[in-house]
């Protein structure tokens, strides 16, 4: 079997960023307090160390980067993640990332990165959204490593795991909040941007779309029996 790591907005936070950002424009990198990068510095280092145990057994490492793979994720290429880039190493981000993960050639992903709950949540979705429209059913996707992620200071794991948050759907939309309140999943999580498509039912969701979650080791990625979550 062959898997790929994703590592979601594990952005390099220096002053390069503002030079960037005169010479293209607006700056993807999020503007984050001294706490959060402080963070995203420490951890990093903790990322490029498992980045390194897993391209020994032949996992691919992709480096998933804000919204939009742009001219200045282009021109920083490498320097723009705080977790080491190396070759063999894709660099993307989450409107490219499923066609990414298709070229590889993987059968399974894993998902760490900043931030549990927020983009990493976002870009798997992306992911999995591109990947059920052309068809590609047999990428084992929507695995999240829960000590390679990090939550957001103030946020919840309890929260973000079994907590409701209706990504991306419109509740205030009578015939959605409607079909939600009526449906067994009431009390569940949406995945999101899932109800983007009209078409797409509140059973649909939560029937065919589960997240697993999963510690890392140098041994392998460990599945955890934890609540199905969407």
């Amino acid at each position: 079997m062959k898997t790929a790591l994703v590592i979601v907005d594990a952005w390099f936070l220096d002053g390069w960023s503002k030079v960037l950002t005169k010479k293209f424009g607006k700056s993807p990198v999020p503007n984050w307090p001294e706490e959060v990068k402080e963070n995203i510095k420490h951890f990093g280092n903790f990322l490029s160390y498992v980045c390194d145990v897993e391209r020994k057994k032949g996992t691919t490492i992709i480096h998933s980067l804000g919204n939009t793979t742009n001219k200045f994720l282009e021109f920083a290429n490498e320097n723009a993640s705080a977790v080491k880039v190396k070759e063999g190493d894709i660099i993307t981000a989450s409107d490219t990332i499923g066609r990414a993960i298709a070229a590889s050639e993987v059968n399974k992903v894993f998902w760490g990165g900043f931030h549990f709950g927020k983009c990493i949540h976002t870009h798997s979705n992306r992911a999995y959204q591109y990947l059920n429209s052309i068809g590609r059913h047999d990428i084992n996707l929507l695995n999240l490593v829960l000590n390679l992620s990090m939550v957001l200071p103030k946020h919840s794991w309890n929260h973000h795991i079994i907590g409701k948050r209706a990504w991306g759907v419109n509740l205030h939309k009578d015939d959605v909040r409607e079909a939600y309140d009526n449906s067994m999943f009431k009390d569940n999580e949406f995945l999101p941007g899932h109800f983007n498509d009209p078409s797409i039912s509140v059973n649909y969701v939560f029937n065919s779309v589960k997240y697993t979650h999963l510690l890392w080791s140098i041994n392998s990625f460990e599945d955890l029996a934890l609540k199905d979550t969407f």
